[in-house]
């Protein structure tokens, strides 16, 4: 009997571990958390192991990054917008404001 559950549960994980594998290869990492959030690969893994077990309220609920996506620096520069030029403006420090610092030295006896 407990062989029987075991052979069904890993089978129901493998198909999950296609579904998303196969979610996560088809779209980068920013498209990718918008398809965990709604449901879609719950609804998707019931549907495919439905033949197997019927499961009910499948959801995501812990995702582990096995490989790092490449670091791509004009993708990021593109998401995060154009900051190359300086939008403050640069303000004038009279001379007699700066704070004077005292340090103050202590001999430690016995060192």
């Amino acid at each position: 009997m407990w062989n029987l559950l075991e052979l069904l549960w890993s089978t129901i994980r493998k198909k999950m571990r296609e579904i998303m594998v196969r979610e996560a290869q088809s779209c980068d990492l920013k498209e990718l958390v918008p398809k965990f959030i709604p449901e879609v690969t719950g609804k998707e893994t019931e549907k495919a192991t439905s033949g197997i077990y019927r499961l009910q309220n499948t959801f995501v609920r812990k995702v582990k990054i096995l490989k790092a996506p490449k670091f791509d620096l004009s993708k990021l520069m593109e998401v995060q917008g154009d900051y190359s030029e300086e939008v403050g403006a640069k303000i004038e420090r009279p001379a007699g404001d700066e704070a004077e610092v005292e340090v103050e030295t202590t001999e430690v006896v016995g060192a």
